[in-house]
């Protein structure tokens, strides 16, 4: 999907995180999710 062209898109170490309950604006949808993948990504 559009997830892995944007995610081609980027230099670097990317990764595809899917968000359940979350539409387009997932930060706002499930904002502890969020912060969870991204803190995980991020170490």
């Amino acid at each position: 999907g559009y997830a892995k062209v944007f995610a081609d898109g980027i230099s670097g170490e990317t990764k595809i995180e899917t968000i359940a309950g979350a539409g387009h604006l997932a930060e706002l949808d499930e904002p502890e999710a969020v912060a969870k993948a991204i803190l995980a990504f991020t170490g």
